[in-house]
């Protein structure tokens, strides 16, 4: 028998489905045109009556990117409640977009953000569904359709906000497709991620853990010139100075002077605006005095429980979480499944410890909801299939808020994270369920095996 790899899997995968292909093609297709049609359209229009009402956070992308031609400081751009808080790189992209008139050039941005969130989900469902259920790898419109509808809350937030998310949603998914096939590639795609935010850092030890060296080499290096790329425009000193305020900033969260005078200005650890578990630990311990460190300590903490969960969850499976496979079984399963489970955990971790998750950053949840709709959607136990539904479920009740009278007390508490991390976990112990099963039927050659504990 041969074994499925990412490699050898391309779009003949659909003829298995022929017999589907109203459900599994032509339906989904339509309900994402009019899903993606009516974003689109609707925030169109209201770019068109509102003018700068309505363009969220562009208009200080904008300013930025103008600033940046005109030689000026990119960090004085914006009003003074939404200042420009970004590495130097976003402004730099932003520059094509100054020939345009503001509003001429948010519809542009508006158009490329539409784009790059069908993009993210279509890739996003393609490499979860090739890594976790090769011969359904062809209903991946079906996955996009039912994840869009999971994340319509955050597909929304992100055009109405032209905020950096979709595209950090993109590089993620982008690295997770090239991990195997271009490692190098998904490196530098975590890198041009970490230049706009720094919320790829969280994915340099997974991949030094997995002996993913090309991949680490290229996110490191890749980090090295995307903070560069600007000094074309802004020129050595200034780029460099742009990278000391930029970065500069983030030591206060741990209670370090920043290394710059000019540092950004931050949001603290327990401000109202974040949703993770770190905030909510902020907004509880602050009033005891509690320093900035102090909470990141006891943040860590949680995130160490957290973590000694996930390895008590594999060696029930009989796998060991610290072990890598060989370079040869890394794309086979089920070792290829493992890691898009993985994969799902990284944004998890990213985004329920991060001192800063706002409701339009969980937009990253589509990663992890696509990982568990792909599994929704194989041969499944009843047992299994609703530990699934109940998973998502928790995840997209946490992330809308429902009950309006409860929402203060959602975000004071952390819950929209609290509820992706228990949900997360529900997933991975479903898709570790399914990855053993699948293994023990269908592999062949101690190559493949997961390595035991």
């Amino acid at each position: 028998m041969n074994s499925a790899s990412p490699e050898s899997i391309t779009m003949d995968v659909m003829p298995s489905h022929s017999g589907r292909t109203a459900l599994g093609f032509w339906i989904p297709l339509a309900g994402l045109v009019a899903i993606f049609g009516y974003l689109l359209i609707y925030h169109y229009h209201h770019e068109r009556q509102d003018n700068a009402a309505h363009m969220g956070d562009f208009g200080t992308f904008y300013q930025a990117a103008q600033f940046a031609m005109e030689g000026r400081d990119i960090y004085t751009a914006g009003k003074p409640a939404q200042k420009y808080v970004y590495p130097p790189l976003v402004a730099f992209l932003y520059t094509p977009l100054t020939r345009l008139s503001m509003l001429h050039a948010a519809e542009v941005a508006l158009l490329i953000n539409a784009l790059v969130l069908i993009g993210s989900v279509l890739l996003a469902a393609r490499a979860m569904g090739q890594r976790l259920d090769p011969a359904g790898a062809g209903a991946f419109l079906l996955v996009a359709l039912l994840v869009s509808l999971l994340n319509e809350n955050e597909l929304r937030l992100q055009l109405t906000m032209l905020e950096t998310d979709g595209l950090m949603l993109l590089m993620f998914t982008l690295a997770l497709w090239w991990l195997d096939r271009r490692p190098a590639l998904a490196g530098m795609a975590l890198a041009f991620a970490f230049n706009i935010k720094y919320l790829p850092i969280v994915v340099l030890p997974y991949l030094l853990l997995r002996r993913r060296w090309k991949t680490a080499a290229g996110m490191v290096l890749g980090s090295i010139f995307f903070a560069l790329l600007p000094a074309i425009l802004l020129g050595w000193r200034e780029d460099l100075r742009c990278l000391r305020v930029s970065f500069g900033g983030l030591l206060k969260w741990v209670g370090v002077a920043p290394a710059s005078p000019g540092a950004i200005q931050i949001h603290g650890i327990g401000d109202m605006l974040s949703l993770s578990i770190t905030s909510a630990l902020g907004r509880l311990l602050e009033p005891y005095g509690f320093s900035g460190a102090a909470i990141m300590a006891v943040a860590g903490g949680v995130g160490l429980v957290a973590l000694v969960v996930v390895a008590w969850i594999y060696r029930a499976h009989g796998v060991s979480l610290w072990r890598s496979p060989g370079r040869t079984a890394r794309a086979k399963p089920p070792n290829a499944g493992l890691v898009a489970l993985e994969w799902a955990g990284l944004m998890t971790v990213a985004l329920a410890f991060s001192p800063d998750t706002n409701a339009r950053h969980l937009l990253l949840n589509v990663i992890v909801n696509t990982a568990g709709v792909v599994l929704l959607l194989m041969p499944q136990p009843p047992a299994s299939r609703l530990r699934l539904v109940a998973a998502l479920l928790i995840i997209f009740l946490s992330a809308i808020m429902p009950i309006h009278a409860w929402r203060g007390d959602f975000f004071r508490y952390g819950i929209p994270c609290f509820g992706l991390l228990a949900g997360y976990l529900m997933i991975l112990w479903t898709g570790l369920d399914r990855e053993i099963q699948r293994h023990h039927v269908t592999t062949e050659g101690a190559e493949q095996t997961v390595i035991p504990k």
